[in-house]
């Protein structure tokens, strides 16, 4: 393998941070895994290693973003979303004994110099900025060629293709973007790769998150008068509360507005939550834009309780951000625990808002 990498820079050093403890409400609800998902929740101190950028000549790039060398071995981080649940990675199959190969052989070269900005699950807004955005974000700690382009997935979602490109064009002016669909299998004469700067479900570079934050709040006005809103979503096909309609009515007389933030560009998806004092929803990819608020957010994420992801509580709770978590009952069986729609106790709720309002210190933007 070293033999493969023309060279390795260190990005971000190892190290630390902690995470502000989240207050969470309805465990009852959780239907599975309800002790571990409290011993994650209790981690409130993260320590990490060192992130790198590797320079690989001949690599090969398949599926969502996974990396062989020249020599054919997998560089385990490109996929480590798959093989930390025992999956099998997009565009490869199993070899027996931890081994794998690739599905089909490489059908076209790339040789202007790539850095690879693709992840498992790209698709996701959420991951995007975490993944994606946030490494993009990091750029002033790598020396790339004059003329070396992005690789990132092709988006069939016009709104995510269009989120993905303006975001590279804030954070990478002018530098082409080159769209890899997860079914091909391309070779790369320089390949730039850098190690993961998120890994769900609990780690997310501080560099990276405080950076992407510093570089898309630049292109704002100066900051306006807090907010405080509940995020809704257009269309939801699972992870619904059935009795939405009152918890709404309980924010509306608090003073809050509805918002769907994916109707808004990323630029203002990111200002919308730059200005708020308090944010409410479902746990979904929206409520990543979080990254982007005061340290003196209050925030409470609503979820079934078969989805017990801590994502969001490491995105909030590194920044110091006020995090409650409210589990509800499950109200339809699902075969993806994480699309069940559940119901969330109405006086529990507005008990829990009116506790967040009076924790809440002085807003400062």
């Amino acid at each position: 393998m070293a033999s493969d990498v023309l060279r390795a820079d260190v990005v971000a050093p190892k190290g630390y941070y902690t995470r502000r403890p989240a207050r969470i409400v309805g465990i009852e609800h959780i239907v599975q895994g309800r002790e571990a998902f409290m011993q994650q929740m209790q981690a409130t101190t993260n320590h990490y290693d060192e992130i790198l950028r590797l320079v690989l000549n001949d690599a090969i790039v398949a599926g969502q973003g996974s990396v062989v060398s020249a020599s054919g071995k997998l560089l385990r981080e490109s996929a480590v979303e798959f093989l930390n649940h025992g999956r099998t990675p997009d565009q490869f199959q199993t070899a027996g004994d931890g081994q794998f190969t690739l599905s089909t052989a490489p059908e076209q070269h790339i040789s202007t110099p790539s850095l690879l900005v693709k992840r498992p699950w790209w698709r996701n807004y959420g991951h995007w900025l975490v993944d994606g955005a946030a490494l993009l974000a990091t750029l002033s700690a790598i020396t790339l060629p004059t003329d070396w382009q992005v690789v990132v997935g092709l988006q069939e979602n016009p709104a995510m293709r269009k989120v993905v490109r303006d975001t590279v064009a804030l954070l990478a002016p002018n530098v082409p973007i080159v769209e890899q669909p997860d079914n091909a299998v391309w070779t790369f004469s320089l390949l730039h790769y850098v190690t993961p700067v998120h890994v769900p479900p609990l780690f997310k570079l501080p560099l990276a998150r405080n950076n992407l934050r510093a570089l898309l709040i630049r292109q704002f006005h100066p900051a306006h008068a807090p907010r405080r809103i509940y995020v809704a979503r257009s269309a939801p096909i699972g992870r619904r509360i059935v009795n939405e309609s009152d918890l709404i009515e309980i924010c509306r007389r608090r003073g809050f507005e509805v918002v769907f933030p994916e109707k808004l560009t990323v630029c203002e998806q990111a200002s919308l939550f730059r200005n708020s004092e308090i944010v409410v929803g479902v746990k979904g990819a929206a409520l990543t834009n979080t990254i982007f608020s005061p340290n003196s957010l209050g925030m409470i994420v609503l979820s079934p309780g078969t989805f017990t992801d801590p994502f969001f509580w490491d995105l909030a709770g590194q920044a110091n951000i006020d995090y409650t978590e409210i589990f509800g009952q499950v109200t339809m069986e699902s075969t993806r625990p994480s699309e069940q729609n559940f119901w969330i106790d109405p006086q529990i709720f507005s008990t829990e808002m009116d506790a967040l309002v009076e924790r809440l210190p002085l807003v400062t933007m």
